[in-house]
């Protein structure tokens, strides 16, 4: 639905439209207007292009060899031409570093796909042919491709013969024989680069201008059909272009009224991409908050280029044109050209607003660095210089390896420096980290490695550790291992090539036989614990029965929580502390934070005074929304709209794209088992729908995200006064989703006044009743409170009488008390036992 408000009758430079359709020679353009191909497209057809640079540059080649050719007469998707191109030299904003075309050899109409890797080709062709078959109502005939390895797995190849479809390899090194393709690919690669030239725009957005080049070379005239353009031979009527516009030109996209403050602008400034696939609308880089857009209502200033020096700008007189609604765009026709949906599918166009963080950097400097010589460009680079020096004076104070030649039969391993800013709880930069780190995927089991598995204190001992010390007058205080891994001692004989930047000169031939642990080795983690393990039973600490990585010294009490190199002493006394902390520090590196003030993301605030400890999340959630463009959504009263059922997606639905949702729920997810109970139910519901999730589904993300903004301060608050042993509360609802009548378990359990350990989750099987839902929640609450009173007893927690777990369910009550089944309830007396 959009109109122009520009003068339909008046005609735009030749050189504008040149570049609105992605740098389309001249030729082709006049063969457009003389032959009457498309709707929207007036110029005068007696002038020429002027010089254009970018073409130069992007599309320079050899003259062609003479070349005659009979095309055969063919039904669309009779033939049908693939081939993967790539790697391209540096990833796209989804990491894409492939892109594979299907064309009809037919009508000339491509399709595209972008690809992490070659082993995603059988998978995207399977569902492109799925998607093409249905919506023209032809099967796919013949399949011609070269002989790359993607193409010939055993399960492509049975595939293509349970589907009928006839598999024809070209002949190794004649790549003429697939000339369409490679043609394609050809031409594809020189409009992008062409593009990318023009626009200013790095590399990283190669995808999405080879999405805009698709869309335009579907419109384009083609040689092979006697200058009709591909959608009209495919479809059968010709396209409308008056919604072209020049790709990366500076644009403003309205905001819609529910996402804006009352004096907030109305507009944000935006780069414009493309043409949305799956959405009738522009792609859009938002300039204020990197994200990715689609808008109905954009205003275009096509003489602005925010990446390209002004000095590089063609100046030319370029009309500025409003796109509002109507019915002009989204009219019939449009509805016949679905068939450019595959386009962007590993791209999708309806996407939740993100941070695309690797191209953040090159407006922010923000983002951490990925390799060596990024890390030597960028801002920081005498911090990321000092951080790698001190990772290698750490490996040489461990004395983590030795330089050798390498046994003959061996292989070494890779490795690679990965960069991290460590940020404190007010968002400042505590300190730059560099770490060299093995590529343990390469690694063999049983040569390489043998056991792997490390353990981590569970936030639940962590939570009850805190409750306790509020109410002991206990001091937290926080410690971090430097270059933690470098302290296990390594028991297979592993090597690893010498680290980038700091090869020894005369030895550039060795390797390095690894003594000691090193970071991205698979047995790394489980070797460091072994290490503290039995540093910390030396110092006369006992290991709980409830969690491996909780430590009690029962003849001073100081309590010990570790989560791989950091740890938590929990102690009432400054001179045990000290103790602890000189003990260890003459067996490991320490770095001595102090007060605990910030753990896993999760800020704690102590206030010895009043016998309190806070814990929250604000700053987490900030990033959250900052993230997903929500920072400055309209706060909501609570996490789920209790009018709105959500379901799973139909055929009706529209798609959301799937690796978006997933990241947004994750870190809901991380939230809601850190410090926020309230939201567990909320995002309990939304991550049933990972899978598949459609808009639906992200609108109740956003109401989440929404609720977070109105509640940033919340968090858990243990008191002194509080409760000195665990009370629980369970409770079920009943059929709760509509999707398969399954209930959903919930329980809490408190200590301290505050919440340690809660759960909300949905059960394996269908109630018959509330109270048989409401019987199984109970099962899971009993089942969490016994191992709670095992860790209770270690940490020596007063445990007077039975622990109170509170039920509402009065047939769920007199079920625990008298458990003898009857022909209603004995299928579930199984799992449930524990109640009784």
């Amino acid at each position: 639905m959009y109109v122009h408000k520009a003068n339909a009758a008046c005609k735009l430079d030749e050189n504008i439209w040149h570049r609105r359709y992605g740098h389309l020679g001249i030729d082709n353009l006049k063969i457009l207007v003389r032959d009457d191909l498309v709707d929207g497209l007036n110029f005068d057809v007696n002038k020429e292009l002027e010089f254009c640079e970018a073409c130069v540059k992007g599309k320079s080649k050899k003259s062609p060899f003479p070349c005659n050719k009979v095309k055969p007469d063919r039904e669309p998707l009779e033939l049908i031409h693939s081939d993967v191109c790539g790697k391209i030299n540096e990833k796209s904003l989804s990491k894409g570093e492939y892109f594979l075309t299907f064309i009809d050899d037919a009508t000339r109409y491509v399709w595209v796909y972008i690809l992490k890797g070659k082993h995603e080709v059988f998978a995207k062709f399977k569902e492109w042919k799925k998607c093409v078959e249905n919506q023209m109502g032809r099967k796919i005939k013949i399949l011609r491709t070269d002989n790359g390895g993607e193409y010939k797995s055993n399960d492509f190849e049975q595939y293509l013969i349970d589907e009928g479809v006839r598999h024809e390899y070209t002949i190794p090194k004649t790549p003429e024989q697939n000339g369409v393709s490679e043609r394609m690919n050809r031409t594809l690669v020189e409009q992008i680069r062409a593009m990318l030239i023009d626009s200013g725009l790095p590399h990283r957005f190669w995808a999405e201008a080879l999405s805009t080049t698709c869309y335009l070379k579907n419109r384009s005239p083609a040689r092979a059909l006697n200058g009709k353009t591909p959608c009209q031979a495919l479809m059968g009527k010709k396209p409308t272009v008056h919604h072209l516009r020049i790709f990366g030109c500076v644009c403003y996209a309205h905001v819609p009224k529910d996402e804006r403050r009352k004096l907030d602008p109305k507009s944000v400034k935006c780069i414009f991409l493309g043409y949305g696939s799956e959405v009738k609308g522009y792609r859009l880089f938002d300039l204020e908050k990197k994200r990715i857009l689609n808008s109905r209502d954009v205003t275009f200033d096509e003489s602005n280029y925010e990446f390209k020096k002004e000095k590089d700008v063609v100046q030319t007189e370029t009309p500025t044109i409003e796109i509002m609604h109507s019915e002009e765009w989204v009219s019939d026709d449009d509805d016949d050209e679905q068939l450019d949906l595959p386009v962007k599918v590993s791209e999708r166009v309806k996407r939740a607003p993100d941070m695309y963080g690797e191209w953040v950097s090159v407006g922010h400097n923000t983002s951490d660095p990925t390799s060596v010589s990024e890390a030597l460009l960028s801002d920081d680079k005498e911090h990321w210089m000092d951080a790698m020096k001190q990772e290698m004076s750490s490996i040489q104070e461990n004395d983590v390896y030795e330089l050798i030649e390498l046994p003959k039969g061996s292989k070494a391993l890779k490795c690679r420096w990965v960069f991290k800013k460590k940020i404190l709880s007010n968002g400042s930069v505590e300190r730059y980290k560099a770490r060299l780190v093995a590529q343990g995927c390469s690694q063999k089991f049983g040569i390489d490695y043998d056991e792997t598995f490390c353990p981590v204190a569970r936030f639940e001992s962590v939570r009850t550790v805190l409750a306790l010390a509020s109410q002991r007058g206990m001091m937290l205080h926080h410690m971090d291992v430097t270059t933690a891994f470098l302290n296990g001692t390594l028991m297979e004989e592993v090597y690893m090539k010498q680290p980038d930047g700091f090869v020894e000169q005369g030895k550039e031939t060795l390797v390095c036989k690894l003594k000691k642990s090193i970071y991205g080795l698979k047995q790394s983690p489980r070797c460091w614990n072994y290490a503290l393990d039995s540093s910390l039973r030396e110092l006369g600490f006992v290991q709980t029965s409830g969690d491996p990585c909780v430590y009690v010294s029962l003849e001073e009490f100081v309590i010990v929580a570790v989560y791989v190199d950091d740890i938590i002493l929990a102690c009432n006394c400054d001179d045990k502390v000290r103790k602890v902390k000189d003990s260890l520090a003459s067996q490991f590196k320490l770095k001595d934070l102090g007060e605990l003030q910030y753990f896993l993301g999760v800020k704690v605030v102590q206030d010895t005074v009043k016998g309190q400890i806070w814990i929250g999340q604000p700053l987490y959630i900030e990033n959250i929304l900052k993230k997903f463009g929500m920072e400055d959504s309209k706060p909501v009263e609570t996490p789920v709209d209790p009018n709105q059922n959500v379901c799973e997606a139909t055929d009706e639905c529209t798609l959301f794209d799937k690796e978006q949702y997933q990241s947004a729920v994750g870190s809901l997810l991380y939230l809601s088992v850190k410090t926020r109970p309230d939201i567990a139910y909320a995002v309990n519901s939304v991550t049933r729908y990972s899978t598949k999730p459609t808009s639906q589904h992200w609108k109740a993300v956003k109401r989440i995200m929404r609720y977070l903004k109105g509640t940033l301060d919340l968090g858990i608050l243990y008191n002194y006064n509080g409760s000195t042993d665990f009370v629980g509360y369970s409770d079920a609802d009943w059929a709760g989703d509509i999707n398969d009548r399954k209930s959903t378990s919930g329980y809490c359990f408190h200590l301290g006044g505050g919440p340690v350990s809660w759960s909300s989750k949905k059960q394996s099987c269908v109630a018959l009743s509330t109270a048989e839902a409401e019987y199984m929640a109970l099962a899971s609450a009993i089942q969490e409170a016994v191992w709670l009173r095992k860790l209770a007893v270690d940490i020596q927690i007063d445990c007077k009488g039975p622990l109170l777990l509170y039920e509402d369910n009065q047939s769920t009550i007199a079920m625990s008390k008298n458990p003898q089944f009857h022909g209603k309830t004995k299928h579930i007396d199984i799992n449930p036992s524990a109640t009784g």
